[in-house]
């Protein structure tokens, strides 16, 4: 059993200073239209990573920490963590549970991609609206802040296929272990 402790610990400690690498590269790039697309499709990525090779609880510790490593590097407000916290479980939680389990590739994009990546835009597009204040505007504001933010849904989208198309010995770190 500590094995499997150890095993989980090691590889969700990798995967996330290899998240946390990724991070960093908006510190090189700056905060640009293209640097949100790249690290957001390759922080999405390594929670996939995670949650395929480790599992969900990986994937839920990445999804944690990633946003707080955003919040560090002063790119994210604190009020909007939480939502991000909540829109990175959801695709974790998603492809853990569904994704996996779907070999039919129409029915990983209808019942596990595009779910997810509507789940985790929402939620985020949700807490931005929450933050303005605004109840009185709700749905112009919601609607407003979802016409602003398409790179939560397209990032998703893009991390999932590329997880899709990666072979399973790489999704699952396979070549990293022995047996």
């Amino acid at each position: 059993m500590k094995k499997v402790n150890i095993r989980f610990w090691i590889e969700s400690a990798a995967l996330l200073a290899l998240t946390c690498v990724f991070q960093s590269l908006r510190l090189i790039m700056g905060a640009t239209p293209v640097s949100t697309y790249l690290i957001g499709v390759l922080v999405n990525l390594c929670i996939l990573t995670a949650t395929s090779a480790v599992g969900v609880p990986a994937g839920l510790l990445l999804s944690v920490t990633a946003p707080c490593v955003a919040f560090l590097q002063s790119y994210m407000p604190a009020p909007i963590l939480p939502w991000t916290v909540m829109g990175n479980c959801m695709i974790a939680l998603v492809y853990g549970h569904f994704a996996l389990r779907i070999n039919n590739k129409v029915f990983f994009y209808l019942i596990a991609v595009f779910p997810a990546a509507l789940l985790k835009y929402g939620i985020i597009t949700l807490g931005w609206t929450v933050t303005v204040g605004y109840a009185d505007a709700f749905i112009a504001v919601y609607t407003t802040q979802m016409a602003l933010m398409p790179h939560h849904f397209i990032t998703t989208i893009i991390a999932f296929i590329i997880a899709k198309s990666l072979p399973a010995s790489v999704m699952n770190l396979k070549f990293l272990r022995k047996t």
